[in-house]
């Protein structure tokens, strides 16, 4: 499942229209309250799918300018991201811009391979790292920024998981440098002071974040920027 689904953002793509669909035209809502799921044994696994948000963002479809470019930055758009959560995405792009950067979405970039490293199944994520590493290398000293802790903890990690190939691990040392979380790169980056919002919060770090890439004082630099935010 793992092989068929993430290694085709294609595939991805359907499974997130699919997803949508059953969320919003109210079959989920049948579907929970007629117990056919428990009855099939696909109850826990119906409850941990993500609720879509907004159309999929494809890679090198999409780009944004800042009004005043300092620096270029590539998205990196994940699977689940880009499909499930593609707006999200998109925010952080007019954030960066915001800020000063041009933000561009390399094409033939796909799952960071993440799962497939957590499964075992290490030969399949070489070959997504291989394909990430390529689809980047065209602007080598742009840094990639990415939405996902995940997706960013298991990309800083593709020097290790090269190590021994000797055509990429050189690359994949030079690929895993140039990987910032979002809040890393804006938090060094930031340009504007953000809009006041009138509103109490709670933030809870992400676990790939604070423990797999040790960091956790820039969420908290951006957050405490936001005027008016409790």
């Amino acid at each position: 499942m793992l092989d068929w689904t993430f290694s085709d953002m294609r595939k991805m793509g359907a499974v997130a229209r699919m997803t949508g669909l059953y969320q919003t035209t109210g079959l989920q809502k049948v579907a929970r309250k007629s117990g056919a799921l428990r009855l099939l044994g696909l109850s826990d696994m119906e409850k941990m799918a993500p609720a879509t948000h907004g159309r999929p963002l494809k890679p090198g479809k999409e780009k944004w300018t800042a009004a005043n470019p300092e620096r270029v930055a590539s998205l990196f758009n994940g699977c689940i991201m880009g499909t499930a959560f593609g707006d999200t995405n998109r925010a952080a792009c007019r954030v960066m811009a915001v800020n000063g950067a041009n933000v561009e979405v390399p094409s033939c970039q796909g799952c960071c391979g993440a799962l497939q490293v957590h499964s075992g199944m290490f030969d399949i994520a070489r070959d997504m790292a291989r394909a990430n590493i390529d689809a980047f290398e065209a602007d080598p000293d742009r840094p990639i920024v990415v939405t996902a802790a995940g997706c960013g903890s298991t990309l800083k990690e593709y020097g290790h998981l090269l190590k021994d190939d000797p055509e990429y691990a050189v690359r994949a040392h030079d690929f895993a440098h140039r990987v910032k979380d979002f809040s890393e790169f804006v938090a060094a980056e930031n340009r504007q002071t953000p809009g006041a919002i009138r509103r109490r919060i709670t933030y809870q770090d992400a676990c790939h974040l604070a423990h797999a890439q040790r960091i956790t004082a820039q969420p908290r630099t951006l957050l405490k920027s936001i005027p008016e935010v409790d």
